[in-house]
């Protein structure tokens, strides 16, 4: 009995110094008293060595998650003939506080410079978006029909009229008078010969055989092209008792035109009847000789009286 006393003491203090040491410190100790070494363990347990060390060392760093490594220690502490089960325990509670301790700090995030598209990609884009806007508008303003000149020439006829009257008149009245001028009948048949006249005595009595002229009644605006993808051979506004000759190389003469009533179509010194025209927008309407002759046949009677 006496003896068994005396070994309480010894077993005691043999428990707490167990309990103060650390679960890597118990295993490296009694690894180390059954002379094997790491490399001896991990190919027993299949542990790798990095882990073992982290283990023995009681380090967190390169050790996977807790409930992993606490199956690593359970295995390593029944190799060496201990109780896995409570070694385990005490890991993953040691582990546990030490991650309380340890505030995770998320590193902050640069922005990824790949994804912020390089100066060298955008200003090529904006270049090609200009010229592409640019083409387009000039695109629009070459095939689309202006209508703004026809009104502007007949501003400059009403002004000029009424230069001596009306010499501060304001942009409303301007408006007005030229709504006025479209609506009234301000050419009347013998304005119209005289044009006709003139043009056929002054610049169309040496014409060649079958050339084409177009001849103005009033201001208008035309556009005459060779061919519909052809060179524009002209493309203006006439004034009234102007003419414009269609160039004998012209292989297909086009017209386009918001006013073809504005219009007077001579070949050569014979000039074709109004209803050679329609009365509305004209496009690609040919004005080959030919084409106008077989369109229009110009009557015995009417070249008698053109002669004259």
């Amino acid at each position: 009995m006496k003896g068994n006393k005396e070994d309480q003491p010894t077993t005691s203090t043999d428990n707490r110094s167990e309990m103060s040491e650390k679960v890597g410190e118990i295993l490296q100790r009694t690894r180390i008293a059954q002379k094997l070494t790491l490399d001896e363990v991990s190919r027993q347990t299949r542990i790798p060595v990095r882990h073992l060390e982290a283990i023995e060392e009681g380090s967190s760093k390169g050790l996977p998650a807790t409930t992993y490594s606490a199956g690593f220690v359970k295995t390593y502490a029944n190799l060496l003939g201990l109780d896995g089960v409570a070694l385990a325990a005490r890991f993953r509670q040691t582990m546990g506080e030490a991650t309380k301790q340890q505030p995770i700090i998320e590193p902050y995030a640069p922005t990824d410079p790949a994804r912020v598209p390089p100066w060298r990609l955008i200003v090529p884009c904006v270049i090609a978006g200009v010229i592409i806007i640019g083409g387009g508008i000039l695109w629009n303003n070459h095939h689309s029909t202006p209508s703004v000149p026809y009104a502007q020439n007949l501003s400059t006829v009403t002004d000029s009229s009424n230069v001596n009257d009306n010499s501060n008149i304001n942009a409303e009245t301007e408006n007005s008078a030229i709504a006025a001028v479209e609506n009234q009948a301000i050419y009347s048949p013998s304005m119209t010969n005289t044009f006709l006249a003139n043009a056929t005595d002054a610049t169309i009595e040496n014409t060649p055989k079958a050339a084409v002229n177009l001849v103005a009644l009033k201001p208008v605006w035309l556009r005459v092209y060779d061919g519909k993808s052809g060179p524009v051979l002209f493309e203006k506004t006439l004034n009234t008792g102007d003419h414009f000759e269609i160039p004998a190389t012209a292989k297909d003469p086009l017209l386009r035109t918001n006013h073809p009533e504005a219009l007077t179509v001579m070949v050569a010194t014979r000039n074709l009847p109004p209803s050679i025209l329609p009365s509305k927008k004209v496009k690609d309407f040919s004005l080959k000789p030919d084409s106008l002759l077989t369109a229009a046949p110009i009557s015995p009677s009417s070249q008698a009286g053109s002669s004259n």
